[in-house]
């Protein structure tokens, strides 16, 4: 009734070199899971780095442009001379060119 089992009846090398085998073997799957996971992960960073950064900085564009835009609009709105509200009109149709170039970029 006793059962053992072939690894209990192996000799000790049998199973050093049984169980350094699968060390081994684990040993290379991590290798390879670790490899592909490095490699995917790097996939990514290019991506942030090549369409994700860019971006931000044109929507740090934009946001300066539409700024500088309430600024002007408000001194056109201001303006007491038609000289002072000519100027702010070509200064804003100028921003708005910006703000349409960024917005074609991004």
């Amino acid at each position: 009734m006793n059962r053992k089992s072939r690894l209990q009846d192996a000799k000790i090398s049998t199973k050093l070199y049984t169980f350094g085998g699968i060390s081994i073997a684990i040993a290379i799957l991590l290798g390879i899971i670790s490899a592909i996971l490095a490699t995917l992960m790097n996939n990514e960073t290019n991506n942030i780095t090549k369409i994700w950064v860019p971006c931000l900085t044109y929507a740090k564009d934009l946001d300066l442009y539409t700024s500088e835009y309430r600024m002007k609009q408000y001194g056109h709105l201001t303006s007491k001379t038609d000289a002072e509200m000519a100027s702010f009109a070509k200064e804003l149709d100028d921003i708005e060119k910006n703000i349409e170039s960024t917005m074609a970029l991004m």
